[in-house]
């Protein structure tokens, strides 16, 4: 099942399914009603072209666009600090840490390849750490949000990134072109409804 889906709960409400993204919650957050039920994101079904415009910017897709992903390296020359939180880049989890002596974990669509993450600072103030020298590879990013996102991480970081594949789904594609074609079935028809409605009008006048 995709990690990014919009379902309707049948109440007037849809349910929101994104991975994590700090930037993602922040912004969901500006939707006044927007609630988190431990699972999803519930929103009235209203502000859903507000909800897919909010994907885009954060994750550089919707639930209904797909396209063309890549695959990078990171390579980090300085040691970094989250304070109880993860650390994550273009989306994706690097290193998640839960206490003080927890430790890290990557996440999702990540590897660790070289050198080390852990855990650190105090039991109340406990943060997740990348070490100098961790080299990563970080799987399926779509490729609008490697792009909108690679410069600034660059200036904020002493990292090293490169792409090392890319990759289209082809079915999505198929997918998205056929809800597409549907759509402007529906806008069509929208129109000759209108048109028709103006010559009956026009000849009742």
């Amino acid at each position: 099942m995709s990690e990014f889906r919009i379902e309707s709960r049948g109440d007037g409400k849809i349910a929101v399914y994104t991975p994590y993204d700090k930037k993602f919650v922040e912004a969901i957050k500006n939707i006044g009603s927007a609630r988190w039920n431990g699972e999803a994101w519930t929103v009235p079904i209203d502000y859903i072209d507000n909800v897919r415009g909010i994907m885009k910017d954060v994750y550089g897709r919707d639930d209904q666009s797909t396209g063309e992903t890549v695959d990078c390296e990171i390579e980090f020359f300085g040691e970094y600090y989250e304070d109880k939180a993860a650390f994550t880049m273009f989306g994706k989890t690097l290193a998640r840490a839960w206490g003080r002596d927890s430790g890290a974990k990557v996440g999702d669509d990540v590897m660790l390849v070289d050198g080390s993450i852990g855990s650190g600072g105090s039991r109340a103030n406990w943060d997740t750490r990348v070490y100098k020298g961790a080299k990563f590879i970080v799987k399926n990013i779509p490729k609008a949000r490697f792009d909108k996102e690679k410069d600034e991480y660059s200036e904020e970081y002493n990292i090293k990134i490169k792409i090392i594949s890319k990759r289209i789904d082809k079915d999505a594609l198929f997918e998205e072109k056929a809800r597409l074609e549907k759509r402007l079935m529906e806008i069509e028809d929208l129109i000759k409804m209108y048109e028709d409605f103006e010559k009956k009008k026009e000849m009742t006048k």
